[in-house]
């Protein structure tokens, strides 16, 4: 929902979702936790995995140090495949599944 990516968009594989949602600015809570390594303790900033949602100020004009840009990310329209390309699918049988 932060993301803006429509219920029922077809996703078929972890990276299908990475490529949707990087670069899409999103609103977040960080928190400062202690963090341990080899025995030194420093303050570190983590993103806790709730109270995503999404941000006030969508256009981001951030740039990489190489210079590029992010990809520009809108919402896909539903019922649109933004995966177009179906020459990568995968056949799955029954008997390959664990249920």
């Amino acid at each position: 929902q932060a993301v803006g990516v429509p219920e029922g968009t077809p996703l078929k594989s972890i990276d299908d979702f990475t490529k949707l949602i990087t670069g899409v600015p999103v609103n977040v809570y960080v928190k400062k936790e202690e963090n341990t390594y080899q025995g030194n303790t420093t303050m570190v900033n983590r993103v806790a995995p709730w109270n995503f949602s999404a941000t006030k100020f969508p256009d981001v004009q951030h740039e990489y140090k190489d210079g590029s840009k992010p990809a520009a990310k809108q919402p896909v329209a539903s019922g649109k495949n933004p995966f177009p390309s179906d020459a990568d699918t995968v056949d799955v049988s029954d008997s390959d599944l664990p249920f």
